[in-house]
């Protein structure tokens, strides 16, 4: 048998109003659809909240903290170098726990970095028109941000 469902803040509020009002356990569960019991659970105020599902975190909030510190003093440091600095605080964890507590673009690397000034200096003069009219490879997928960047196919201008 599954778990049944936590009262929600409106329900309990209902609860209490109710109760202040002179209504049974009874009349309020049948008002607000839930059990007697829990109606009860929360009167009483033994009623707690369920535990969260998935996977237990790896990290405290302390350890974040830490992260944050270290992200702080150098913003410009790859993830690795953030794990490494993390882990010789006594964090140990893997590069992709980093990544998501630290919810930043990793930094491109030197060879990275090169190509997208290249590409970047030779479209530099080009026009919208010109852009349209570029001659795209057969067949090739692309997306154009002047259509809402919607894919499209370029058109086949060599067949």
């Amino acid at each position: 048998m599954g778990k049944t469902a936590d009262l929600t803040a409106v329900q309990k509020a209902i609860i209490d109003t109710l109760k202040q009002e002179g209504k049974t356990q009874k009349e309020i569960s049948e008002r607000i659809g839930c059990s007697q019991s829990a109606v009860s659970r929360h009167l009483s105020g033994k009623s707690v909240g369920r535990k969260k599902c998935g996977r237990k975190r790896c990290t405290t909030r302390r350890g974040d903290r830490t992260l944050r510190k270290i992200v702080e003093k150098d913003r410009f440091q790859t993830l690795g170098d953030l794990r490494k600095q993390w882990t010789e605080s006594g964090v140990e964890t893997s590069r992709a726990t980093v990544y998501r507590r630290v919810q930043v673009k990793p930094l491109l690397n030197q060879k990275q970095r090169q190509k997208r000034l290249t590409w970047a200096t030779e479209k530099q003069h080009w026009t919208v028109a010109f852009r349209m009219k570029a001659n795209f490879a057969c067949h090739s997928e692309i997306k154009v941000p002047e259509f809402g960047g919607r894919l499209g196919r370029g058109k086949c201008q060599n067949a």
